[in-house]
């Protein structure tokens, strides 16, 4: 059986490995991979189908959702983005009503995009299950496994989802080319995702 210690440093090592290649993306080339799986997401009947959905608000590094997000409010869709207090190790997700509230989302120290003023009525938890959750990674394997900034974020949401709805709801990936790795360090902690998405 493999310790803790030996999965969380092969994580370590390749967060640092993924940091690489990360820098020696170009951002036309983001976008070019961006637009991609955007058309692949919105023709898809997990997407179609979705009425309450999360998706994280990207930053340069990871495949852009900017586009996604603004065709799913105006599909009316209820969309949901992550919320990080520093105080906090759990990930909360408050409702974007509008396209004119994404645009006034601020960006934190940390250089991710989300409200400055949480309004509690807002939240996920008054209402209801997600339909669909897309997930932001640093390095994704085809079959579903996803390695993370390292804060357990996205696995503690989704155990709380089970929790308190008796499922976790249907789950995406989204990935850039050079983010798919072959296998990656991974424990009975970490929750497997429905899907990985990469452009074509």
């Amino acid at each position: 059986m493999i310790s803790v210690d030996t999965i969380q440093n092969g994580k370590k090592e390749l967060r640092r490995i993924m940091a690489k290649r990360s820098s020696l993306v170009q951002g036309f080339d983001v976008a070019l991979q961006s637009r991609s799986i955007f058309e692949q997401v919105k023709k898809s009947k997990w997407y179609m189908d979705s009425k309450r959905i999360s998706v994280y608000v990207s930053t340069n590094a990871e495949v852009s959702t900017d586009a996604l997000i603004r065709e799913s409010i105006l599909n009316d869709k209820q969309v949901f983005i992550p919320n990080f207090q520093r105080e906090s190790n759990l990930m909360d997700m408050f409702r974007l009503e509008s396209i004119e509230d994404f645009c006034n989302l601020t960006t934190t120290l940390w250089g991710i995009r989300q409200h400055s003023n949480v309004k509690k009525e807002l939240s996920w938890k008054n209402y209801g299950a997600f339909d669909l959750i897309i997930v932001p990674g640093v390095a994704f394997t085809n079959d579903g496994l996803r390695l993370g900034h390292g804060k357990g974020y996205y696995d503690k949401f989704l155990n709380e989802h089970l929790k308190s709805y008796g499922h976790i709801p249907y789950t995406v990936g989204l990935a850039l080319q050079h983010q798919i790795v072959a296998d990656l360090p991974h424990s009975s902690s970490d929750v497997p995702l429905s899907l990985v998405l990469t452009s074509v």
